[in-house]
């Protein structure tokens, strides 16, 4: 979520599309490697949906980055985070912490993984989502949940 908010942002104030990468890569906060085009490719695989959905805990993990543009840019953050939710009718879903740990495979991938990306596991999986991350265990727990996951360096086979 967080590279679509700063995406949002960024083309909403009309920055530069060089400048739109070197955030990009700041806020991801690697160094892969990662062509550019993959977070074109992001962006319109997040505008051709039919559905899209973020969990309480990521849109917190979000707007709580302390990475590169969102560091510094709180105000903005949240006025992005809005003009997704009502732009795109982003829905949020709710995943209490007390449904994944009442099952014996979320109580697991809670401790593992923590509560965004557990909760996200939860919901995909509960309503037939597919996920898209760069976080390497939680592709593995979505690949061994059945739950069809792509990693942002392969969101091109999507778009």
């Amino acid at each position: 979520m967080s590279l679509l908010l700063v995406y949002n942002h960024c083309v909403c104030a009309n920055v530069s599309v060089q400048r739109r990468e070197r955030i990009l890569v700041e806020t991801r906060g690697r160094d892969d490697g990662l062509p550019t085009e993959r977070f074109n490719d992001l962006w319109q695989v997040f505008c051709s949906v039919a559905r899209r959905m973020v969990t309480q805990h990521i849109i917190a993990e979000t707007l709580n980055c302390r990475r590169g543009w969102l560091r510094d840019n709180r105000e903005a953050a949240r006025r992005s985070a809005v003009s997704l939710v009502q732009e795109f009718a982003m829905e949020e879903r709710p995943c209490r912490l007390m449904d994944l740990a009442a099952n014996a495979a979320y109580l697991k991938a809670l401790i593992e993984l923590g509560p965004a990306d557990a909760g996200l596991l939860y919901v995909a999986e509960s309503i037939g989502a597919t996920l898209i991350s760069d976080d390497g265990p939680l592709l593995q727990w979505a690949y061994s949940h059945g739950v069809p996951a792509y990693p942002v360096s392969g969101i091109h086979l999507l778009a």
